[in-house]
């Protein structure tokens, strides 16, 4: 590597700091420039320079700022002394052997502060730019608190929902649930819209990567199809429950067969069933570089959106469609997406309420990951919704209803189990994996209200009250 040597600085208003030592305060005051032979050996150590290029450092002028501005904010001792530097005050005057020597410490040092600092910067860049990145992924469902308004019209048709209750230790606790009360001996169906997200994650290269509900799965269906087609609609399906047949059915329909089933076995026509679905048109999400990314988790690449920013665009198209009213269930499926809240990853789905305050809007999520044995794998995060939906809607307690665990989420305390808590059902040739949820008694009701006294549908035998929390 050689260096063109220039003449000394000419021109220009500002002045060389004085003397054979630079102050950090002469550096600090904006008044100053770093000498010439200085200035060389810092685009040397930037990369600026390539071997065998004569470089004239008056030509690099416009870099020499970004170097002064990092000596002079360097703590002392970091970048080496620049008293070491000894008399240069110009850069034609042969530089000591020692003086080289020390000067050559100080620059690697240099060196590698650049370098590891130009990596962080890097990363950075990449992460708030739409970049793949790796994650540790930790695969979950959260409810979100509803987003309810005065401000609105009030929706004239409301959720069928009903009230039930149970005593534990000595409190009694209240809930609200979907459709009528199982004594009832009655069957409630509520009209399902389905809604395709298609996800475009941008790339900081302008690169665009698509999740879209219409890519054609093994079997030859798509996403929607086969989400459609699967046992949370599909009513072919019979489910016999340690030795009990408690219907065939739709899956979270005979969990709630099971979950009362005390009192279902003398009213054998209840029923919570689930209208349609009616497919809506594909909606297309193009979430911000600061709010979407792709990332590898799970080992395969999947797209990643911040939570809040997604669940305001479900909001506006809530709004868009005049078919969705309170007495539906809207559900917004997505394709090898996961959610993320506060920068870590990865949420599969999730349910809340928007709108009136008088009349809320239950609503839900749930990404369909095509990749088996995975978090979230094919409807497994839909009857998780589906089934919170059920007993938690969220339009009456608008905070959740409360229990000895916490608020009446029946797939929480199951999704860190083997397989995140998922069993198969074949049907049609695929095998979908539906979640196991818990029932009522897992939350402290009396054991005579399940089938078979269990605290799930499938009977984990581990559970006990409030053992894996809500």
């Amino acid at each position: 590597m050689r260096f063109k040597r220039a003449p000394h600085e000419r021109g220009g208003s500002r002045r060389l700091c004085p003397g054979p030592v630079p102050t950090r305060d002469c550096l600090r005051s904006g008044q100053g420039k770093l000498p010439g032979g200085v200035l060389s050996v810092l685009i040397l150590n930037l990369g600026l320079g390539k071997p065998g290029i004569n470089i004239d450092i008056h030509k690099q002028r416009i870099h020499n700022q970004k170097l002064l501005s990092l000596i002079a904010s360097s703590p002392p001792g970091a970048l080496g002394t620049l008293e070491s530097f000894g008399d240069v005050s110009s850069a034609t005057k042969p530089i000591p052997k020692e003086t080289r020597k020390i000067m050559k410490t100080c620059f690697a040092r240099l060196s590698l502060l650049l370098g590891v600092t130009v990596l962080v910067c890097t990363c950075l860049a990449g992460m708030a730019s739409g970049q793949d990145i790796t994650v540790q992924p930790h695969g979950r469902y959260v409810v979100l608190p509803p987003r309810l308004r005065y401000d609105v019209r009030v929706p004239p048709a409301s959720l069928q929902t009903w009230n039930g209750s149970f005593n534990y230790q000595g409190t009694n606790y209240t809930y609200n649930m979907v459709g009528t009360a199982p004594s009832s001996n009655g069957s409630t169906t509520v009209q399902v819209y389905v809604i395709p997200l298609k996800v475009v994650i941008t790339g900081r290269n302008r690169s665009k990567t698509t999740y879209d509900p219409a890519h054609v799965l093994s079997n030859g269906k798509t996403v929607t199809n086969n989400t459609v087609g699967s046992p949370i609609f599909n009513s072919s399906t019979t489910y016999v429950q340690g030795g009990v047949d408690v219907g065939t059915t739709q899956y979270i329909d005979a969990f709630q067969r099971a979950n009362f089933w005390g009192t279902v076995k003398s009213a054998p026509n209840y029923h919570l069933l689930l209208g349609g679905p009616t497919v809506l048109a594909e909606q297309t999400l193009s979430p911000p570089s600061r709010y979407g990314t792709t990332g590898t988790v799970f080992g395969f690449k999947a797209g990643l959106v911040d939570i809040n920013w997604f669940d305001a665009q479900l909001q506006t198209l809530i709004s868009q469609f005049t078919q969705i009213q309170p007495n539906t269930f809207p559900i917004f499926l997505t394709y090898d997406v996961y959610l993320t809240q506060n920068g870590g990853c990865c949420i599969g789905g999730y349910h809340s309420s928007e709108g009136s305050i008088s009349n809320p809007q239950a609503y839900a999520h749930a990404t369909y990951v095509d990749h088996p044995g995975d978090f979230a794998q094919d409807v497994s995060a839909l009857s998780h919704e589906v089934g919170e939906w059920a007993d938690d809607p969220l339009t009456v307690n608008v905070n959740g209803n409360n229990t000895p665990c916490g608020i009446l989420e029946v797939g929480d305390p199951l999704e860190g189990e083997s397989n995140y808590g998922g069993y198969p059902y074949t049907l049609n040739g695929f095998t979908y994996n539906l979640q196991d949820l818990v029932t009522l008694p897992y939350f402290g009701a009396p054991t005579s209200t399940s089938v078979n006294g269990w605290l799930s549908f499938q009977g984990n035998s581990s559970l006990s009250v409030c053992s894996n929390g809500s």
